[in-house]
């Protein structure tokens, strides 16, 4: 996954003597965890709600939480994921800081948790998307100011967690199962999958000069789609998929080709240009009541262009 910095809270909050902070969220590319969201504790510690995190890669991330407690028994709270995990953060291995300190993160270095209580990796399988985190207290004067999400297992953070921050994206996406899939006279849908969030869109032509291409779409997906309208029937085309991440990165396909099936007419298009109108009429009238060289004015085939026909043709007028 690629790591960007998500937000910056610059948010205390104080319930009954306790601290719960949010701040710098760093994202990169059990035990004490329950399956199921946090229990509040029947003590209102504080709470901080609604921050996000956006996933691009599917993988098993760890989280980071900067942490220090007031004394050595009050040093644990709880964080939800999702609404559906929860940990019971921090244990023994919290820093305990003075009484009255303003500065709670000296250690620095040592701040970082990202165990539980009995010791086990407060980590989980993430998927592609965005993801709710909640932080619950559950002791009084607990701090947590910051925390890193990251696929990163061998990077420990030390100070403010910059030395976990990979250089900016400069990868593009991974474009895969391209295909062209329900081609018919006029039409075709171009398909394709990234592994990571991205736009959308195809060049086209009968050339690998392309000349054409679809509206760009670009909410940011990895299964990707486009339906090619238009298209000239028994025509072999060439398109190339292009899908660009969040970063700017874009990752262009090589050259492709399908081909359109033939163009089928109905009977009553008598000069198949693809539509029954006053032209077909204006052609069977020039050959009423004939009965050789016909051709296509003879719908019915009966041998001669009569009443009959001219019904067939009104029938589908407009088509």
């Amino acid at each position: 996954m690629k790591t960007r910095r998500i937000g910056i809270f610059g948010f205390l909050l104080l319930v009954l003597m306790s601290t719960i902070t949010s701040a710098a969220f760093v994202a990169q590319h059990s035990s004490q965890v329950l399956a199921a969201a946090c229990t509040t504790p029947p003590t209102d510690y504080g709470q901080v709600s609604n921050i996000s995190v956006a996933i691009d890669t599917a993988a098993t991330y760890r989280i980071w939480s900067r942490m220090a407690a007031a004394d050595s028994s009050n040093n644990t709270y709880l964080l939800e994921i999702d609404g559906n995990t929860c940990f019971n953060v921090g244990g023994s291995s919290v820093p305990v800081y003075a009484g009255g300190s303003t500065t709670r993160f000296a250690a620095n270095s040592t701040n970082w948790i990202a165990t539980t209580a009995t010791g086990s990796a407060v980590s989980l399988n993430l998927s592609v998307g965005t993801h709710t985190i909640k932080l619950i207290g559950n002791a009084p004067n607990v701090v947590i100011d910051r925390l890193i999400v990251t696929s990163d297992m061998a990077c420990t953070p030390t100070g403010t967690g910059d030395n976990c921050v990979i250089p900016a994206d400069s990868t593009a996406p991974t474009l895969s199962s391209i295909a062209a899939g329900s081609v018919t006279s006029n039409g075709a849908i171009i398909s394709w999958t990234t592994n990571e969030l991205s736009d959308t869109q195809v060049v086209y032509g009968t050339t690998s000069g392309y000349g054409l291409s679809s509206t760009l779409a670009p909410t940011q997906v990895t299964s990707h789609s486009v339906t090619l309208n238009g298209l000239t029937g028994s025509t072999t085309y060439h398109y190339a998929v292009k899908s660009r991440d969040a970063a700017g990165n874009l990752a262009t396909s090589t050259d492709k080709t399908f081909t359109t099936l033939a163009q089928t007419y109905i009977a009553a298009d008598i000069n198949q240009d693809g539509r029954v109108n006053i032209l077909d009429i204006s052609l069977m009238i020039n050959k009423w009541n004939q009965t050789t060289s016909l051709g296509r004015n003879d719908i019915n085939s009966s041998g001669k262009v009569d009443a009959l026909d001219l019904s067939l043709l009104i029938a589908h007028y407009g088509e």
